[in-house]
């Protein structure tokens, strides 16, 4: 398995593997289902879009395919090689989808590969609304959304870049001392804060605290005013 993930309103657990299938267990009744079956090997990243249960998979060969997980039945796939003209490090088939975050707006996708790229899409169109390049032409390993200040945030194991989900400005980005494995915005009970914690290539968490991206945790809040 490559990734997993948990849909609350049919207690079913996904899996993405090497194949060209998305194995579904179900916890309530501990049975395995029918898989639902992709039309390229090898999926990397899933999520479940939080208003209407669209499931999107990204893997190899540059594409994503998303599935009505009501119906069982794929309704779309975006290739991103056939989005080479608004890139500048070019994707073919042997490129990946390595990152992937639908929001809660329910109708923006964002997309990591692993040739550096985050990318930003309107689930009704094919045509991106933002590329951003890191530069390092290493695959990304999260990328989310900051939605108490209107940004995003994108890494690979080198970089973390936040910036605005409408422009593409940066507001800051995040050189490391270790490669980066993954990356947490902490919330609490008034929502997304600005401390971000990553796990990476060495034996401590690394934190890391942007004003500009929102209050300190409640429970280190004297953050603030150091």
């Amino acid at each position: 398995g490559r990734h997993m993930k948990y849909n609350p309103v049919n207690c079913d657990l996904l899996v993405a593997a090497s194949s060209n299938e998305i194995y579904r267990l179900n916890l309530e009744s501990g049975q395995f289902k029918e898989p639902f079956s992709l039309s390229y090997s090898g999926c990397n990243k899933l999520d479940i879009n939080p208003l209407h249960q669209l499931l999107g998979c990204g893997g190899d060969e540059a594409s994503c395919e998303f599935y009505d997980t009501r119906l069982r039945k794929s309704v779309a796939k975006l290739d991103l090689t056939r989005i080479n003209n608004c890139l500048d490090t070019k994707m073919d088939v042997n490129s990946s989808i390595t990152a992937l975050k639908f929001d809660k707006d329910g109708l923006t996708l964002a997309l990591g590969t692993s040739l550096g790229h985050a990318i930003l899409f309107d689930i009704r169109s094919s045509k991106p609304l933002i590329v951003k390049e890191h530069q390092y032409s290493v695959p990304m390993v999260d990328i989310s959304f900051h939605n108490y200040t209107k940004q995003v945030i994108s890494t690979d194991s080198k970089i973390v870049k936040i910036w605005d989900r409408s422009t593409g400005d940066i507001l800051t980005n995040i050189e490391t001392p270790a490669d980066i494995n993954d990356v947490l915005c902490v919330n609490d009970t008034r929502g997304e804060t600005g401390m971000l914690i990553l796990s990476g290539e060495q034996s401590k968490l690394m934190t890391y605290f942007i004003p500009q991206l929102g209050p300190a945790p409640r429970w280190c809040s004297f953050l603030e005013s150091i």
